[in-house]
């Protein structure tokens, strides 16, 4: 199964790589759709990668061609499902990276010479309507909410996912907050 896995970190590689060098050309505005998409387009690369490798070695060292045995079935599978996953930890990271308030605080203090601020700095460099624009504009730009008449209301889609993390969060506890 080890050319499964290798398979699916090298296509995890190539689909960072692709996602920084679509990101540093002109602004892309859906992110997480170009990342599906990126992904998407690697899957053919996932397999090509797998049955030319496997098919390469000689059946000796044990690697039978990968369309003839339920082992190697097991394996591209095996592969393809940790390239999934490996994906969806990319999506989760870079979400947290992206959106988190808690972040975007911490990276400040980070760039401050003496690694800290007063309350009252922290909010002249992140002024509370400024975060607030962003957000919306954010949850406008995906779907999630509608604006007429200066009037924000959830589409379709906003309540739907509303309905989901407002279970998960009644069900697990959760505290208020973003």
């Amino acid at each position: 199964m080890l050319s499964g896995i290798c398979t699916a970190f090298l296509c995890l590689t190539l689909f960072i790589l692709a996602v920084v060098v679509r990101f540093h050309r002109p602004p892309v505005s859906h992110r997480l759709q170009t990342m599906i998409h990126v992904w998407a387009l690697l899957l053919p690369v996932y397999a090509a990668l797998y049955f030319g490798v496997r098919a390469a070695l000689p059946t000796w060292l044990g690697c039978p061609v990968p369309w003839r045995d339920l082992e190697g079935l097991a394996a591209f599978l095996n592969g393809a499902l940790l390239y999934a996953l490996l994906f969806l930890a990319w999506c989760y990271c870079y979400f947290c990276t992206d959106h988190s308030l808690s972040v975007l605080y911490m990276l400040a203090l980070e760039d401050t010479d003496a690694r800290r601020l007063s309350l009252d700095d922290l909010k002249k460099a992140f002024p509370y309507e400024e975060l607030l624009r962003q957000r919306l504009l954010d949850l406008q730009n995906n779907g999630f909410v509608a604006v007429t008449d200066d009037t924000f209301s959830l589409t379709k889609k906003g309540r739907r996912n509303a309905r989901v993390a407002g279970g998960l969060k009644r069900f697990l506890r959760l505290e208020p907050g973003g």
